[in-house]
């Protein structure tokens, strides 16, 4: 089943999420956005993509500022987000004390803000699920986790750049 978006109510049984409605529909029209932008259409891959999210962001808590985490990311990755993901790229907040990603960094609060907006956090997953992987991890085949998906591979556990091969 392609072409289609992820509901309400499906958003909420998968992340157990209790946060306010308005809030959960920010994140549905966000996912589902991250989901036309990158192209994961199909309900194989949605599902898979949010497992991963369920997983490593705590049901979409550490995407948020009361989740502490955001990403858990060095410097050097944060610039590579910001260099690679046209949503980042294309409408982070820069300055004159910030004309390029260097000033991408966890603990500045402007980019803190900007990075819990849902449609950034969203897309940035959406890129790091279908090709930012293999940037983030000096892995072999590991760029596109929708392959792990179609190969059935992630049955009982979560996807991971562990399950790459190494080169």
């Amino acid at each position: 089943d392609c072409d289609r978006n992820i509901t309400q109510s499906e958003l909420i049984a998968i992340m157990k999420w209790t946060q306010p409605l308005d809030h959960i529909t920010v994140w549905v029209n966000a996912i589902n956005t991250a989901f036309q932008n990158y192209d994961i259409t199909c309900s194989l891959h949605q599902a898979a993509f949010l497992a991963q999210a369920r997983f490593f962001t705590d049901g979409l808590v550490n995407l948020t500022k009361y989740g502490n985490g955001i990403f858990p990311l060095t410097p050097p990755y944060w610039q590579t987000v910001c260099l690679n993901v046209k949503e980042v790229k294309e409408s982070f907040p820069f300055n004159d004390n910030c004309s390029d990603c260097s000033c991408l960094y966890h603990d500045n609060e402007a980019t803190i803000d900007f990075l819990t907006d849902p449609f950034i956090s969203s897309a940035i997953a959406g890129w790091w699920f279908t090709s930012g992987a293999s940037l983030m991890a000096p892995a072999k085949d590991c760029n596109d986790f929708r392959i792990y998906a179609d190969q059935g591979l992630g049955n009982g556990k979560v996807l991971g750049t562990k399950d790459c091969q190494y080169s």
